[in-house]
């Protein structure tokens, strides 16, 4: 079977999401890594949760949710500022040392991203790092799955408490996307960071 087109996962394949860490730590020393895994985590589960309750929200709402939670989780005081700052970060992920080469001997085909993030997101993400993709680059779920069958490019491990990232080299397999969910409130996991300090 010949391969006319890639489609890559974004955050974790392309992208690196813990690249921010070094921006976290310099808010808040001997924190970065700490605030860095567990703003990945909540981002990752409040996907999941809006996804089974069907209440979407674009991807840059539930990271701004997902930090706001991780700081007040740590104990971390968050600014206006420092928030708009690590957003920004968001905007700028390093990505994956094999990226590249590996795009490099892609070239020829159609190469594209299948993300739930959204495109005020992947945009500035893509135009930063320079990767050369098709103009169509952004293949993002409408409601109910998506009408094509596509093979995807899925370079991750779930593991319990985390994941672990495999850059582009992984393993080709066809996937089906379940569209995002409809708007959830963070007031609640807030509350529960508050009371997990208080433990």
């Amino acid at each position: 079977m010949s391969l006319d087109a890639l489609v890559f996962d974004a955050y974790g394949t392309l992208f690196d999401v813990h690249s921010v860490a070094s921006r976290c730590e310099s808010f808040w020393r001997g924190k970065g890594a700490a605030l860095s895994q567990l703003w990945r985590t909540k981002q990752l589960e409040y996907t999941w949760q809006r996804s089974l309750m069907q209440r979407y929200a674009p991807f840059s709402q539930v990271t701004r949710e997902a930090l706001a939670y991780a700081c007040e989780a740590l104990g971390l005081q968050l600014t206006v500022t420092q928030m708009e700052a690590l957003m920004g970060e968001y905007l700028m992920l390093s990505t994956y040392p094999d990226v590249a080469q590996a795009m490099k001997r892609l070239q020829g085909r159609k190469l594209a991203i299948l993300s739930n993030g959204s495109p005020d997101m992947l945009e500035p993400l893509v135009a930063h790092s320079g990767l050369e993709l098709d103009a169509d680059r952004f293949a993002l779920p409408e409601r109910g799955r998506c009408r094509v069958q596509i093979l995807r490019r899925a370079a991750r491990r779930r593991r319990v408490g985390g994941e672990r990232p495999l850059g582009a080299a992984g393993r080709v397999r066809r996937h089906r996307r379940q569209a995002p969910p409809h708007g959830l409130r963070a007031g609640t996991d807030r509350q529960e960071a508050r009371n997990d300090r208080q433990v």
